[in-house]
């Protein structure tokens, strides 16, 4: 479980406004845009009577991860069927894409039942106001309907309207404290006191990893021993502060350290974690923290663009001995989330020895290939994934090679020796479909120097 710990540290000397925002997310800002709808009340003090719909408008948000849009929607996602929200803010995906005015009227049922009655229930707003918020918004469908913008998905936010001010729901401190309470659902008390498995602190209040991570799933046995549903808050208990300081290192890997074109894919797709843990500083200043040393490479990814121009591991290996990388593969569908491969401890110099067997093998089949180590990793995926078709439906086999893919590629980085003998037989075993394609030479080819690459890996790059 290194790779917990290392995720843990990433939270040190963690900075945030309040205790609620280490769980607050960025809203999903691809294809999509945002509505914005002002409820006029009589009075901010508790409980806001609903009087009228004070403003309709469609907005668009910054890309960019951005702490001031989290604190003012309070925006966090929910799975499953539930029947409230951590804020008043509503994700309808593309259900108000369809023509006509049915949808709309489905997703202003859908608001009042999954974000206003509870809200009434926990006396934020008046008796009633559920279903009065309800009939403003079929008051004024038509106005909405021709406000949103059907060639976007759309996320609609509420927000409140007092005295001619208007306010967000992280603007409110009742909207806060609303958000706050239903993050203390997440803990149990315990009869007895037990110890948080990372900070080792002695305590009664407690949560489980599933809550942060959803591939840490209890139902099925094999994450952790001793698993059942009655146990699994003493596996692996989590005090409050090291619940709040996971959820904010788990942010910052997603905004910062998740590579997502190693293994491009859509439904389920592949996400990678890259976690940096810093061994030792190699600086005898007070200044230089670990802490430092970790904002300091992320600041290089960002400023260097290694993301979006995909060179994501030609950077890792530049770095120094002083920092260590854990990967992660996560499979995600929905909701849902599957951990295919965890590899810890991988040092630059192991990536680089990687990158030197790849330049080698680029200088021996090509004149002009590319020698990134990203382009390694994509040509190995690409190679074993595809064969005769420069496009696969998503199916059964095509799943099956991507996971295989996944593995080969986590071998690579763990130095673990592959069998180049069973990949043969593999790749043999395609010829006959290859064959009735146009480009059979190149797929026989690249195939050839998938193999010569890993043989000359198991001879030389192996730990």
């Amino acid at each position: 479980m290194g790779f917990i710990n290392a995720i843990h540290k990433l939270s040190t000397e963690m900075n945030e406004k309040s205790y609620i925002s280490p769980f607050l997310q960025d809203l999903n800002t691809n294809k999509t845009k945002f509505l914005e709808v002002f409820i006029e009340v009589d009075r901010l003090e508790l409980p806001m009577k609903p009087l009228k719909l004070s403003g309709i408008a469609l907005i668009e948000l910054d890309d960019e991860p951005c702490e001031q849009q989290r604190e003012k929607y309070l925006y966090k996602p929910l799975s499953g069927n539930v029947s409230w929200q951590y804020s008043p803010v509503f994700p309808t995906g593309s259900e108000l894409c369809k023509k006509g005015i049915a949808p709309l009227e489905k997703i202003i049922s859908k608001i009042r039942k999954k974000v206003f009655e509870d809200l009434e229930k926990q006396k934020l707003f008046t008796e009633n106001a559920a279903e009065k918020i309800e009939n403003l918004l079929f008051d004024a469908k038509e106005t909405i309907d021709s406000t949103i913008d059907k060639n976007f998905k759309t996320t609609i936010i509420f927000g409140i309207e007092h005295k001619g001010k208007r306010y967000l729901p992280g603007e409110l401190d009742s909207f806060r404290g609303y958000f706050n309470n239903k993050i203390q659902n997440d803990f149990k008390r315990l009869n007895n006191s037990t110890n948080c498995s990372l900070c080792l602190k002695e305590v009664q209040k407690v949560t489980n990893l599933s809550k942060i991570f959803k591939f840490a799933t209890f139902d099925k046995l094999g994450f952790l021993p001793g698993l059942s549903s009655k146990s699994q808050l003493k596996v692996f208990p989590i005090c409050e502060q090291c619940y709040r300081n996971l959820m904010y290192a788990r942010r910052r890997i997603q905004t910062s350290f998740t590579n997502f074109y190693v293994i491009p894919s859509s439904d389920p797709f592949v996400e990678m974690w890259i976690i940096p843990e810093v061994l030792f500083l190699n600086s005898s200043s007070k200044k230089i923290t670990k802490a430092v040393v970790i904002k300091n490479f992320e600041a290089y990814l960002h400023n260097n663009a290694c993301m979006r121009e995909k060179r994501m591991f030609d950077a890792l290996q530049k770095q120094d001995a002083t920092l260590n990388f854990h990967f992660l593969f996560i499979e995600k569908q929905q909701a849902k989330e599957g951990l295919m491969q965890v590899i810890e401890d991988v040092s630059p110099s192991h990536l680089k020895k990687i990158q030197s067997l790849w330049e080698k093998n680029s200088k021996k089949f090509t004149n002009s290939g590319s020698v990134l180590l990203d382009t390694c990793f994509s040509f190995l995926r690409l190679v074993y994934i595809n064969d005769s078709e420069s496009k696969r439906s998503v199916n059964t086999e095509s799943k099956f090679r991507t996971q295989k893919a996944v593995e080969l590629i986590a071998k690579l980085l763990r130095g673990e020796r592959i069998n180049t003998n069973g990949l043969k037989k593999e790749f043999v075993s395609r010829f006959p479909k290859i064959m009735h394609s146009g480009n059979y030479k190149t797929v026989i080819n690249n195939q050839f120097r998938f193999i010569e690459f890993l043989e000359d890996y198991n001879r030389e790059g192996t730990i």
